[in-house]
């Protein structure tokens, strides 16, 4: 249980990461402009930078190990 939650964890990091990018052009838009502005989409947000701005901290996740894989659907697969 624990490692498909870590594997869903670890999809939702790989899509946001492709959404948010971390380029310029990509602050100055809405990441997520189809969700509404509230504590979802805001811990979404907060989430994906904590795990990809910073190599040094713990939590960090590498580039190869932000994988996502989809079914059909178009939904994450653990």
């Amino acid at each position: 249980m624990k490692t498909q939650l870590m594997k869903l964890i670890f999809s939702t990091v790989a899509m946001l990461t492709l959404v948010v990018g971390g380029a310029a052009s990509a602050k100055a838009q809405d990441p997520l402009p189809s969700w509404n502005d509230g504590p979802a989409k805001q811990a979404i947000l907060a989430f994906v930078k904590e795990v990809t701005d910073n190599k040094s901290n713990p939590k960090y996740v590498a580039p190869e190990d932000r994988i996502a894989t989809f079914g059909p659907g178009r939904h994450a697969l653990g």
